[in-house]
Parts: C-alpha cells; structure tokens; sequence
C-alpha cells in the first residue's frame, strides 16, 4: 500500500481539507489566532453568533470544577476572567467534538476516542492540581491538553485509504502499536499530524511539544512538566479502560509527583463522579456508573492474578528456606552469603509484585466506597473488592512476616 504522501497532508492542512465539513464558526476560531489584531470583542461576537455553543461554554466556565467567585453572566466577561486564549481553545474544543460522528464507524470508534479523551483530561487536570506542579501549569490549559492529546487519530483516519479504515487501529490499542501500524500502513502516524495540525491551528507551543514527545523516556527524561503529565494521565486513561491492567504503576506515578498514593487515588476516583457535567456539555453519552463497574471488573481480574503470584511466590520462598535449612544440616560452616540473599531477593520480588498493587486497587476501591453511596450495587461491589485486597495483604504479610522470622533465626 502505498504511503500517504506528507507533502500532500500539509496542503491539505492548510485548506483543512482533510476534516469533514467544519462549520464556519470553526473556521473561524481556527483562524483567529493567526491574526495579530484579533481581539476579545472578535471571538465575542463569533461564540455568540452560536447560542448553543455560548450557553455550554458558560456552563462550563461556571461549574464546580473551574469554581469562580462570581458567576459569569458573558462570554466578554468569561473572556476578561479566564483569558482570550483559554476561551478560544475552549470553544474550539467543543466545536471540533461537534464536528466529529458518534459511535463505531469501520476501526474508528469514536464513542471510545471521546470517553477516554475526557477522562484523560480529568485526570490530569486533577494531578496538576493535587501535585507540586500546580504552581508551575495552568490546570484549565491542562485539561485542554488532556482532550486533544489524540486529536491526530481522528484526523488520520478521515485521511486513511477506504480499504485500510476497517483495520485502523482507532480503539483499544496501545500508542506503540498504532503508531507503528500507522506508520507501517500510512508513513505518518497519528502524533506527527496532530503536531502538524496544531501548528497550523496556532496552538500554544507547549501543546505541540505534547504530541512530539510520549512513551516510557517521557517518564524518565528530563521532559517539559505538560508532557509528563499527559504521559501519566495517558496511561491512567488506559488503566481504567483499556487492555493495561498493571496498577502497581500508580505507585510509581504518586512517587514521581510527589504525591501521596492516597491522593493520587482520590484524583482517579473523583473523575467519575466529575465526568457527567463535562460530558453534557461535550454532548457525550457517558455512563460513569457503567465506567466505574468496568473498573471494578478489571480490579477484580488482578486481584485474582495477585492471587495466583501469592500462591507462586509462596512455594519460592517456602523452597528457599527449606534449601538453607538443608545447608545448615550439612555442615557446621556459614551459610553463604549468595544462599542468604535468595531468601532477601525472592521477598522483595514479592513485596514489588504483589504489596503495591494490592494497596493500589484496595485504596482505589475504598474510595469509590466514600464517594458512592447511593450507588448500590456498585458501592457493594467494590466493598467486596476492598475486603478481598485487605485480605490478601493480611496473607502477605503473615508470609513476610514468616519470611523475615526464618531469616532472623539464620542470623543467630
């Protein structure tokens, strides 16, 4: 198949051809930026040309979320308030979403994009806020960021070949695999043209640098703070919904933001509880109980693979002991220190394995229990989840706590 040429691509994005119909107000957000002598009375009187879209975006600015001390009555005044960029980005926003269809249509479900999208967004407006690095990035140009971090997907797919758009890799699927999918199939992946578009579409710099840089480096370089946060918020994203079930990372995320683990799972359950109004306005068919019912679920699955690596775990450490004991009957002479460190090694192998998503998923679980009270069914489910993570760590730690024991009795 022959690769989409880039030359073309940038043609197109200049024309916007490649979007399907934009409406005019589009046009003209897209627009405003590039030039100099905008001003706030000319992205008024272009919101207001569109009364739907000023009485969502008051709702918005009004809400809990951005908790403002005066309601705001005007877009002019929302402007004044929040600042002409953050209101263009906005209104954009919830054009281009408006732009876009509902549902599965061939590889592209864009019921998935969008749920993931916003609660990605949440997210990482709520890490910015809770962490260090709120005084250092604007948490409402963060969740702007959040939203259309994948934007280059949907448009990738309006350029995508009609043959190739059933196998388009536009739901579940890792960043890794679609970008090489995308590059192998098309020669430009998803993030290459959101970057080119955003350029385009006079974004500030700091959300450009979010599609060039993503993956694992994100997490370890030294990279841009937006980027980072995006690459966490990215992730927890797929821990909720997609195929990633390893939540020992979010012990790893709390770390890196210094940031208590219970705070960080506080964040991660408020977004359900979040997520209706923004979805309203973004005219989203989201089911939060539903949303976190799939969590559970998926919890529910590691629990049982935790199970199971207890199990294991248990038959190396109670292997290892029962080897030293031998050595011990054998001769009169130390044992060595390598015999000694197996015992040392296998426990922490269990402690990183097991403890750490176990206090991941019950403290996750415990607070959708808080929050969700009159969610029935589901508060009892997730009861149940965090009686279960309670006592399997009890389980562990009798077994360290054996462990450390026979390792003490060694000693003397």
């Amino acid at each position: 198949m022959e690769s989409i040429d880039k030359n073309r691509i940038l043609n197109q994005i200049a024309t916007n051809e490649y979007l399907p119909s934009l409406s005019p107000l589009t046009v003209q957000l897209i627009g405003l930026a590039a030039d100099d002598r905008s001003s706030i009375l000319d992205l008024t009187r272009i919101i207001e040309k569109d009364p739907g879209l000023t009485a969502r975006l008051l709702k918005i600015v009004n809400s809990a979320f951005y908790a403002h001390r005066e309601p705001i009555s005007s877009i002019s005044y929302a402007i004044m308030v929040a600042g002409f960029n953050k209101i263009r980005l906005m209104a954009l926003n919830i054009s281009l979403k408006d732009t876009f269809p509902l549902g599965k249509v061939k590889g592209m479900d864009y019921d998935f994009f969008w749920k993931t999208s916003l609660y990605r967004a949440i997210i990482a407006q709520g890490l910015v806020k809770g962490s260090y690095l709120r005084d250092r990035l604007d948490s409402e140009e963060v969740f702007t960021a959040g939203l259309i971090l994948e934007i280059g997907l949907l448009l990738l797919f309006q350029l995508c070949p009609d043959p190739l758009k059933e196998s388009f890799p536009g739901g579940d699927i890792s960043l890794k695999e679609a970008v090489r999918w995308e590059e192998d199939n098309l020669g430009i992946n998803h993030r290459e043209l959101g970057c080119l578009t955003l350029e385009h579409w006079h974004f500030p710099e700091q959300f450009i640098e979010t599609q060039k840089t993503y993956g694992p480096q994100v997490l370890q370089e030294e990279v841009p703070d937006l980027c980072k946060i995006m690459e966490i918020a990215r992730i927890c994203a797929r821990l909720f919904f997609g195929s990633r079930d390893d939540f020992v990372l979010l012990k790893d995320f709390s770390g890196r933001l210094n940031m208590e683990f219970d705070r960080i799972s506080e964040i991660l359950s408020e977004a359900f509880f979040q997520v209706e109004e923004f979805a309203r306005e973004l005219r989203l068919q989201i089911n939060p109980n539903q949303d976190m019912l799939e969590v559970m679920e998926k919890a529910n699955r590691a629990l049982i693979k935790i199970n199971g690596s207890l199990e294991e775990n248990l038959e190396k450490l109670v292997g290892t002991a029962s080897c030293q004991d031998q050595e011990k009957e054998k001769s009169l002479l130390p044992i060595p220190d390598e015999q000694k460190k197996n015992l040392e090694t296998a426990m922490d192998a269990v402690a990183h394995e097991i403890r750490n998503p176990l206090m991941v998923i019950g403290g996750f679980a415990q607070r959708i229990v808080k929050k969700g009270q009159e969610q029935g069914e589901l508060v009892q489910y997730a009861e149940l989840i965090a009686q279960e993570s309670h006592r399997l760590e009890k389980v562990l730690n009798d077994l360290m706590d054996s462990a450390s024991s026979h390792k003490s009795a060694k000693k003397t």
